[in-house]
């Protein structure tokens, strides 16, 4: 079909002029999209992977719901990711370096912290099972054995949670936090102004 052709409320334009336009985004551009994801993403509510119920046009439905804390983290190792080349440049930077420094020793003390926790519930449980055995042998060997794998996973859906909730917050103040103050230091934001399109 040639030009002429086609109807008057269609726009023409040759395929290297839109490669051009779709192609046009800066890299300050694609990482200042990442911050705002980081941002949008923290200030929604802490939820945890699963299902609820939800009533729609009078229909009780199940929706999925997603783990907002693995959103809000890989949301900032993407962003970390991106300043790679940036980060490695600075990370002598004794301000910077601190950032990194403090969410590595954080990150390896909640790792021993949680696998103390863990040891701790295991020998309890052995020392309990001396302690409630008479109680054990008045119920039947499904029943003992079902009790202990509820209290097994309750204690450890009430640990990961706390784990979490303590890892999501290393990650926002020492790598979102070092991130910012990186892009602060090496004026990243300087000259941004509103013709960039953020959404």
């Amino acid at each position: 079909m040639k030009p002429e052709e086609y109807p008057e409320d269609v726009d023409i334009e040759d395929s290297e002029d839109y490669r051009n336009k779709t192609d046009a985004l800066s890299f300050r551009t694609i990482v200042l999209r990442q911050v705002q994801t980081v941002m949008s993403e923290c200030s929604k509510e802490i939820t945890y992977s699963g299902t609820k119920q939800r009533v729609i046009d009078g229909i009780m439905i199940e929706v999925s719901v997603p783990d907002q804390t693995d959103i809000i983290i890989n949301s900032i190792k993407a962003l970390k990711l991106l300043l790679g080349p940036q980060i490695g440049q600075y990370i002598d930077d004794k301000e910077i370096k601190k950032f990194f420094d403090d969410f590595d020793i954080g990150f390896k003390n909640l790792e021993l912290w949680k696998n103390s926790c863990i040891n701790s519930y295991e020998q309890k449980s052995v020392v309990n099972v001396n302690q409630v055995k008479m109680f054990i042998q008045t119920r039947s060997d499904n029943e003992s054995k079902q009790k202990k794998k509820e209290e097994y996973m309750h204690f450890m859906n009430d640990l990961h949670k706390e784990y979490d909730s303590i890892l999501l917050g290393l990650y926002q103040e020492k790598v979102f936090g070092g991130i910012c103050f990186l892009l602060n230091k090496i004026n990243f934001m300087q000259d941004v102004g509103s013709s960039i399109d953020l959404q």
